[in-house]
């Protein structure tokens, strides 16, 4: 009796290591899939602003004696250009999320594998074991860095559609606007995953 009920036990840790094995694995190649849609997504932002930019300067240099006309259409394309890096910015920031999350996750096996040393097994080298880590929002982070660069073009994008309107605008405004869409990023996106952290360790997690 004992030998059949120990039997099931050892066919119910298999099952839940097994479940363990393929949930670490899929979770991992998620985080991969999370880092590399990051890049990928600041690759085509920056990829697709140096297009807009060079084809707007162009236009703008050989249409030079139409430039009343011109300008309406060109201040129009940025503006729409700067609408979509927010959804671009939005979006980077979402992805943040997951992958932080997905990071935690994937923290919380690795502590569980060291405290239980399997066969004596004592790791060295330092390795990301802590769950409550990545915080979602760290100053030195590439995804970080890659915000910042995404809200920098945001502005860039804006500052140009306003210096195509400088005929109809007050001059002030073609520096003012761009500097007040640059901070209102850093300071969106900062407060949502600085929220986030405060969040998890307030639930103590």
């Amino acid at each position: 009796m004992n030998v059949l009920k120990n039997k099931r036990n050892d066919n119910k840790n298999n099952s839940y290591a097994k479940l363990m094995h393929d949930d670490f694995s899929q979770s991992f190649s998620q985080l991969r899939h999370y880092d590399t849609a990051y890049t990928s997504m600041m690759r085509f932002a920056f990829t697709g602003y140096t297009a807009v930019f060079g084809a707007v300067f162009t236009i703008y240099v050989d249409m030079h004696q139409d430039h009343s006309n011109i300008s309406i259409f060109l201040a129009t394309l940025m503006g729409v250009v700067t609408l979509m890096g927010l959804l671009v910015l939005a979006t980077l920031v979402r992805n943040r999320i997951y992958y932080v999350t997905m990071a935690r996750h994937l923290n919380d096996y690795r502590k569980f594998i060291i405290e239980k040393k399997p066969y004596g097994f004592t790791p060295c080298a330092e390795i990301y074991a802590d769950p409550k880590k990545p915080a979602f929002f760290h100053f030195t982070s590439s995804h970080i860095v890659i915000l910042h660069f995404v809200a920098f073009l945001n502005a860039l994008a804006t500052f140009t559609c306003f210096f195509f309107l400088k005929v109809e605008t007050n001059f002030a405004l073609n520096y003012t606007i761009p500097a007040v869409v640059f901070a209102v990023q850093i300071i969106g996106y900062v407060y949502v995953l600085a929220r986030r952290d405060r969040k998890e360790k307030k639930n103590g997690t």
